[in-house]
């Protein structure tokens, strides 16, 4: 399989796997996002482009991790997942983190979900600064730094939380 090839490959996947999620099809989901981290499809892309196959495989684990996470698997299955999807660049880190807070919370986590959103705001703030995003990428992250704010925010309001600055 040529590196062109993978990577068509992982996208036509992956965009399967959202495809399921969106309908709910959580475990349809996992499998597919399990086939594709077991297929050697990263391997092979990384002879070529090692960060590109880090970020395509970590884009993978997200999606592996949020469909657990709504399929009700143990927290810490779907911590593991995360973790491991952190190696990758920063666009996709600060998603990892943003739902880090998301299933922290849904734990009551509390204090483990403020650190990853400070961290995903970190990042998003990095990012932000940076020459990496276009116009139309600095937009979206303006709208999901809104909602991090927002996040934080409601925590602070929660059992457990403090106020947010």
């Amino acid at each position: 399989m040529t590196v062109t090839t993978a990577i068509e490959r992982h996208h036509s996947e992956l965009a399967r796997a959202a495809a399921a999620a969106m309908q709910k099809h959580y475990q349809e989901t996992i499998d597919i996002s399990s086939d594709l981290l077991t297929s050697g499809i990263y391997e092979e892309m990384a002879g070529a482009d090692a960060g590109r196959a880090r970020q395509s495989r970590a884009e993978t684990r997200l999606l592996l991790a949020t469909a657990m996470h709504y399929n009700d698997a143990h927290y810490e299955d779907i911590l593991r997942v995360l973790n491991a999807a952190l190696d990758a660049p920063p666009q996709i880190q600060k998603d990892v983190y943003f739902t880090m807070a998301v299933l922290h919370v849904s734990f009551d986590h509390v204090e483990d979900a403020r650190a990853a959103m400070e961290k995903a705001l970190e990042l998003m703030s990095e990012l932000r600064d940076s020459d990496v995003l276009n116009p139309e990428e600095k937009s979206a992250l303006a709208a999901q730094e809104q909602e991090a704010r927002q996040f934080l925010k409601e925590l602070a309001t929660t059992p457990g939380g403090t106020s947010v600055q």
